[in-house]
């Protein structure tokens, strides 16, 4: 097998470094993939994942960021699509459409991230990393709340439910679940109290994702692409936001 180049930059701003990189690709079997890594300021995501077609190339775009997991995420993107799914649309991004409907994107990429960060937490390796992740979140409850409550947009929040509730309850273990039990409940409740303030989003409306977020827990060792997808399309079918209509076609232009 011819072996590809591997182009990395030096990453300025961030805890890491080119070893580093080199070693997680290892650990998830992508040392092959051609990737690049750009520094880019004006994406709105700490990183974010695209291919270029004529170099063949992985592209991670990413701000600064003091972090490694934003990068192994990425990384994880590759990771689930090439070698745990074999479906590729599950790192590349959506082709242009006319009728793509950004905001439905944002929710379907919410839940795939939380398919991606499952399979990273089974590494040893990789697992400490999304751990000190969610904990920075958990330990600075007062900042979190101060954030949440400057956000005016039922989408974001929800997106950082479905992330944070699937996180916390599925992706954390359990000796790690238990110690921030107290602060996991604060977290998440902070959430759902902002949601609230949205007419088009009640308790019922959230009794109703929340039982779709729980059936994760089997959902999440699934490697059948269709079956992914499935569970995500029925995820936001619960919020009632859209159609089944509506779902299935934007289904059909994300994961074509």
């Amino acid at each position: 097998m011819i072996l590809i180049t591997i182009l990395i930059v030096q990453i300025e701003g961030s805890m890491m470094d080119q070893n580093s990189l080199s070693r997680y690709k290892e650990i998830l079997s992508i040392s092959e993939e051609n990737i690049i890594f750009v520094k880019n300021p004006y994406i709105t995501h700490q990183a974010e994942l695209g291919f270029d077609s004529s170099s063949r190339s992985w592209v991670v775009n990413f701000n600064i960021t003091q972090s490694e997991f934003p990068f192994i995420h990425e990384l994880g993107h590759i990771y689930f699509a090439k070698i745990k799914t074999r479906y590729m649309h599950f790192a590349l991004p959506p082709p242009p459409h006319l009728e793509l409907n950004r905001r439905i994107g944002d929710l379907m990429g919410n839940l795939l991230d939380c398919f991606v960060n499952y399979n990273l937490s089974v590494f040893k390796e990789i697992y400490p990393i999304i751990q000190q992740n969610d904990f920075e979140y958990l330990d600075n409850l007062r900042q979190f709340q101060t954030k949440i409550g400057s956000i005016n947009d039922l989408n974001t929040l929800l997106g950082w439910y479905i992330l944070f509730y699937l996180d916390f309850r599925f992706i954390l273990k359990k000796e790690d679940r238990d110690i921030k039990n107290q602060e996991i409940y604060s977290f998440l409740e902070i959430l759902r109290s902002q949601i609230y303030n949205f007419t088009d989003f009640n308790r019922n409306n959230m009794i109703k994702l929340t039982k779709s977020l729980n059936k994760f827990e089997k959902a999440k060792i699934e490697i059948q692409h269709v079956r992914i997808i499935y569970f995500i399309y029925n995820t936001l079918l619960s919020i009632k936001l859209w159609s089944k209509e509506e779902l299935k076609k934007q289904i059909e232009i994300f994961f074509p």
